[in-house]
């Protein structure tokens, strides 16, 4: 008898365990899968990328220079439905920073 209870009382134990389990593996699986979708960037995506987000921090600290370190002359970027240059999508953002307002850019993740 108390064998039994030994058995039952593991029985129990691993049923309990289980959807713990089971969740984690699908966790574990999803990522998997994710990571393997998700395709490793070439050099040229990379650069892009390095790019958007060099543009992104720029604006974020209003640092124009390292802006402008990045963009070329005949930059220009649609916004709301306006079209700004460099100078004056900064100095939208500026004006913006100033008004108190603050944005966070992101790249979306490589497809």
């Amino acid at each position: 008898m108390d064998q039994y209870v030994i058995w039952r009382h593991s029985m129990s134990s691993l049923l309990r365990a289980t959807p713990a389990t089971i969740a984690f593996l699908l966790m574990f699986s999803a990522s998997v899968s994710t990571a393997r979708a998700q395709q490793k960037l070439t050099a040229e995506q990379t650069q892009i990328v390095d790019t958007v987000s060099t543009i992104f921090t720029a604006a974020r600290a209003d640092d124009l220079a390292q802006f402008d370190s990045v963009i070329g002359s005949d930059f220009y970027i649609f916004d709301g439905g306006a079209r700004f240059n460099g100078d004056s999508i900064m100095a939208f953002i500026r004006a913006q920073h100033l008004a108190g307002k603050r944005y966070e850019w992101q790249m979306p993740p490589a497809r």
